[in-house]
């Protein structure tokens, strides 16, 4: 038998109190395992040079924004190895980490306490019996990269020990254990009064490592306070609070992500939160506007839901390359990393994102509660192009070539908090003296440049 540790709020959604005559929090349940499964020190000395291979040794920043998943909306508190390997396992299977979802990401609880003479974080082992380093190996086997989850403050949010006092050494042992991806949350217990106090000395150590691992804050939610310093110390930072899977908080973040824009450079992203695609409480259609309006804000996509049960069109939306690959655009200059809001009225919003080829993506969001409706986009107001210019239109949900249009285009019926979507490619060129300069830079300096960008 294996021992399985589980605890009264590791249900939160379900129970309210315990009713069952069961041991106080947190009790043991002891589960099956089959004969032919390998001992836990077995499985912890199988080909641990794997754990090395193909590793990159460069400290430079991930040009795109991450893809992935996040185990917390998935399994809360209910989290361990085996189901972390199904989730990686089940995103190799349908197709996922082909298309770039590539992190698997453990959230709070993974941890249990720490070394009395060392220091070191221990993982539950009870949930982890092969220990942190062996999962992140197996998912390092599949091709796929490993996070973790800790807190700035003394606990975490499940009242796990944290890394207030022990930045150094939590970095060294993430480090060692060849993590990827470190989520550091903000939640209860003593602090640093300082609020970058905690992610410098992450910093400092992580810098040191010999593999890249990615470092996602919270939070920083004001561009002209901590976004001034915020991309010199990590490569995410949450710009709002925890995404719920309803429409107010997907409204919310989305516009609470857009005032952050500014900030946004190459290999640093603002972050609204995970993706609730698949997750009860969203409509198909205001799954599929997350998913858009997510893309055109180039933020992080981590996937939260049980992976192994998705299918139809919740998965159909989580594998549209075409709207993916607006997400991984890095933009046709400096200020063009981060789509933004470029029009709002009261029954409609229009996003726009300048691609690296001088295309431009667009999103059509409807917000009537109620009501379809025609939304038009405007090449001059919207865009930013000439109103004669003459452009194509491709429509990425639909993913059909809709022709050539002069001065606007309009999306038909656009359901109740529903999008369409678009890439136009201007046809007309109006060349200028940005273009003849890059012109002369790439023939003479080796340089690029997107000839006839029309703006």
């Amino acid at each position: 038998p294996q021992l399985v540790r589980y605890g009264w709020s590791d249900f939160v959604e379900c129970v309210v109190s315990n009713n069952d005559s069961l041991p106080a929090s947190p009790f043991q349940l002891r589960i099956p395992v089959p004969a032919t499964s390998p001992s836990s020190a077995e499985r912890h000395t199988v080909e641990r040079q794997h754990h090395h291979h193909q590793r990159s040794p460069s400290h430079e920043s991930p040009p795109t924004p991450p893809m992935g998943f996040n185990t917390w909306n998935a399994f809360h508190c209910n989290v361990d190895e085996n189901e972390v390997l199904s989730v990686a396992r089940a995103a190799r299977e349908l197709g996922l980490a082909d298309l770039g979802y590539e992190y698997i990401n453990i959230d709070d609880c993974w941890q249990s306490s720490r070394d009395a003479v060392s220091g070191r974080i221990i993982e539950d082992s009870a949930r982890f019996p092969s220990k942190i380093d062996w999962l992140a190996g197996e998912v390092h086997k599949l091709g796929m990269k490993f996070g973790l989850y800790t807190s700035k403050t003394a606990i975490t949010c499940q009242d796990r020990p944290a890394s207030y006092r022990f930045e150094h050494i939590d970095a060294q042992t993430y480090c060692d254990w060849d993590i990827d991806y470190i989520k550091i949350d903000r939640c209860g217990g003593a602090g640093w009064p300082s609020q970058n106090a905690s992610w410098i000395r992450f910093k400092q150590t992580l810098d040191k490592c010999k593999h890249k691992v990615l470092t996602s804050v919270e939070y920083c939610r004001e561009p002209d306070t901590c976004g001034q310093w915020i991309a010199g110390l990590a490569d995410l930072w949450r710009t709002t609070n925890d995404v719920q899977a309803t429409w107010a908080s997907i409204m919310s973040n989305i516009h609470g992500n857009d005032k952050m824009a500014k900030v946004a450079k190459l290999g640093h992203y603002n972050d609204p939160d995970m993706l609730q695609i698949g997750n009860p409480g969203l409509s198909i259609s205001e799954q599929r506007s997350q998913f858009s309006l997510w893309a055109i804000a180039s933020a992080p996509l981590l996937i939260s839901t049980e992976i192994s049960s998705l299918e139809g069109e919740a998965l159909s939306i989580l594998k549209n390359k075409e709207v993916i690959a607006v997400d991984q655009d890095p933009g046709v200059d400096a200020q063009s990393v981060q789509g933004t809001l470029v029009k709002s009225t009261t029954t409609h919003e229009v996003w726009v994102k300048r691609l690296a080829n001088g295309d431009v993506a667009a999103v059509l969001l409807n917000i009537d509660d109620n009501s379809a409706f025609d939304i038009v986009l405007d090449w001059k107001d919207d865009l930013g192009l000439q109103q004669n210019a003459r452009a194509h239109v491709r429509d990425l949900w639909q993913h059909k070539d809709l022709g050539e249009f002069t001065g606007q285009f309009t999306a038909k019926a656009v359901p109740p908090h529903g999008v369409a979507m678009f890439v136009v490619s201007p046809k007309d060129l109006y060349w200028s003296l940005y273009d003849v300069v890059c012109l002369f830079l790439s023939f003479f300096h080796d340089g690029r440049c997107i000839l006839g960008s029309m703006w």
